[in-house]
């Protein structure tokens, strides 16, 4: 996924006109700029974690337990 942005103008898009165009591989490198700044910018995971999972819808976290568990099943440690 790529976003090129050459000046800063008034558009505000909702999440769900957003992510409407996505394919999953994008979702999934979003997620994955997403983990790298949470790491980057606070102290603690667990908090931030927290943070995260109190605006989740219960559906979204169905989800990312299927994603988590698919992706710990094709690589276990």
């Amino acid at each position: 996924m790529s976003v090129e942005i050459e000046k800063v103008v008034g558009v505000v898009v909702s999440a769900k006109d957003f992510v409407h165009g996505l394919k999953p591989w994008d979702v999934a490198e979003f997620a994955n700029a997403v983990a790298e700044r949470f790491d980057q910018e606070y102290g603690t995971r667990a908090d931030i974690a927290d943070s995260f999972a109190d605006a989740l819808s219960e559906q979204a976290v169905r989800f990312l337990a299927e994603v988590v568990t698919s992706y710990h099943g094709r690589n276990p440690r």
